[in-house]
């Protein structure tokens, strides 16, 4: 899974329409082809260690291990935090201004957590292996993510984040199309399964049935923050 692909876009939503698959995404419409920045914008970015270690990685299920432990340094925190301070020439550069608004960081930052957090027996959690293997959550593995509270509790923190800050990426000069109502419905089902009784349940070792789990045959949901890799 790139981090920072050609989408930063964070939520897509497919809907099956007399047989044939819509898609409603938010996505971004710059790379490296088109990024507009001064030679002096160019230089920072690429000597910028910082830039090029904590956000332009690829990350996959043999390397995240170690990309990981990068990737939640401080080193990498203290950049999420205040990514523009490490490129001062890029200031006037309106594209490098929202690739790393506040926004973005935040919901980067809840993602790169989410793919670095472990279950209690020191495992991917689920919904972060389903993002390596298939690139999208898929609902098996958010109902196996009740198993470990830490993996809840982080998955928690993603769609919390992802939820907050949709509106202001999607109203980025740099990203077309728009997160729909089914995908603000699906973040909510998703968020309340997470939160239940019988999901807790699953955390405390009780055997789980029937799960209540339904986001509609026709629905589902897949989740692409795969963070922008503009390869400078």
């Amino acid at each position: 899974m790139k981090f920072f692909n050609k989408l930063i876009v964070l939520l897509a939503t497919a809907t099956a329409i007399t047989g044939r698959v819509v898609k409603r995404q938010v996505q971004l419409d710059v790379n490296e082809t088109n990024l507009s920045v001064t030679p002096e914008c160019q230089n920072d970015l690429n000597m910028s260690s910082e830039y090029k270690d904590c956000y332009t990685p690829t990350v996959t299920k043999e390397n995240y291990k170690e990309l990981c432990s990068v990737l939640t340094s401080q080193k990498c925190q203290q950049f999420y935090a205040n990514p523009m301070s490490y490129l001062p020439n890029c200031g006037t550069s309106q594209q490098i201004v929202e690739l790393l608004s506040d926004a973005v960081m935040k919901t980067t930052v809840s993602s790169v957590l989410l793919i670095c957090q472990n279950d209690e027996n020191g495992n991917l959690c689920p919904m972060a292996e389903s993002l390596l293997d298939y690139g999208k959550i898929k609902d098996k593995s958010i109902k196996k993510t009740c198993q470990s509270k830490s993996c809840v509790n982080q998955a928690l923190e993603m769609y919390s984040s992802l939820n907050n800050n949709m509106d202001d990426i999607q109203n980025l000069s740099i990203t077309s199309g728009a997160a729909n109502a089914d995908s603000q419905n699906n973040i909510s089902i998703i968020t309340n399964y997470l939160t239940s009784a019988e999901c807790k349940a699953q955390a405390d070792g009780q055997k789980s049935g029937a799960t209540s789990l339904k986001m509609g045959s026709s629905l589902f949901l897949t989740f692409g923050l795969l963070l922008l890799s503009l390869s400078f």
